[in-house]
């Protein structure tokens, strides 16, 4: 297939000059069980197919049982065991072999997270939700070398997605969201609630700013589900479906130990991303932090 021939069908959509920013653009995907979907669109659009651009992959993980019913790539049982990157990275080749791969078996470190921000145009935040001192660590790197930052969770069928665009100024850092005195370290995510950190991502920017990092532990700690306002202000962002809110409530009363989550949420998450991705390398204004992205299918399909 030729390059004429592989993006013809982008022709109205995508500009020649565009379509170059996006094959030579570069971006890291740290998280490659949630963050495969917006590697397939990525590579479907040409991004990181000529001169210095790529697509970094990130992710110290093997597939799981537990990973089959979500991105497409990791259907097939006989791939359980199998590098995350590896299971990612043979898809995106076999839908455009021209991109450019990068992977990083480590996965995102205290000690590569820099090197790895500097060397990328974007950066897709999806890495697991039980690593926060990692997260931080993104956010902070980006924030200092002012990288946009496209992250989000899916909720059963739908979803939340945020983008920091931290190559902007005046925009709501991570640490700014949730509150946090600006002498924060990652050392201090240890010591957080990572559920309690999700859960201010489904409610939305914290209000208050807190003094101390005592306070923030305090807040983001196992008490953040022991306060009946929290609990009021999750469950009034929550899509108003009976199964997400079910499902949220037997997580709160330890009845099920993860949030559920399907290809359906998996494709849509990716795809919000990957047209925040394409907007943002065009230089086009997107939606920022902390304003979110909330799409709930189920309110919108059912009756």
């Amino acid at each position: 297939m030729t390059e004429i021939e592989r993006y013809k069908n982008f022709e109205g959509l995508i500009e020649d000059v565009e379509l170059t920013k996006l094959q030579q653009s570069r971006i890291l995907i740290a998280g490659c069980g949630a963050g495969g979907p917006v590697a397939l669109h990525l590579a479907r659009i040409g991004v990181g197919t000529k001169n210095f651009g790529k697509i970094t992959l990130a992710d110290p993980d093997k597939v799981e049982w537990r990973n089959i019913g979500r991105p497409p790539y990791l259907f097939a049982d006989a791939q359980e065991g199998t590098a995350k990157i590896y299971a990612l990275g043979s898809i995106v080749k076999n839908i455009n072999p021209e991109v450019n791969l990068s992977k990083v078996e480590e996965g995102i470190t205290l000690g590569n997270v820099d090197r790895l921000v500097i060397d990328s145009d974007v950066v897709i935040e999806m890495v697991d939700i039980s690593q926060p001192q990692i997260t931080f660590a993104l956010h902070q790197a980006c924030e200092k070398h002012r990288k946009p930052l496209v992250t989000g969770l899916d909720l059963g069928d739908n979803i939340i997605m945020y983008v920091f665009n931290y190559h902007e100024k005046d925009i709501t850092s991570y640490t700014q969201f949730l509150g946090l005195p600006p002498d924060i370290t990652s050392e201090d995510f240890d010591n957080f609630n990572p559920l309690a950190i999700a859960a201010q991502f489904i409610i939305g920017k914290q209000e208050c700013t807190f003094a101390t990092k005592d306070d923030a532990l305090s807040f983001y700690g196992d008490s953040f589900f022991a306060s009946e306002a929290n609990i009021n202000d999750v469950f009034k962002a929550l899509p108003h479906d009976i199964r997400t809110i079910n499902m949220i409530q037997n997580i709160l009363n330890g009845q099920i130990e993860h949030i559920a989550q399907s290809d359906i949420a998996s494709q849509l998450l990716g795809t919000a991303q990957a047209l925040a991705v394409k907007e943002i390398i065009l230089g086009n204004p997107v939606k920022t932090s902390p304003k979110p992205i909330r799409i709930y299918l189920t309110e919108m399909v059912s009756a």
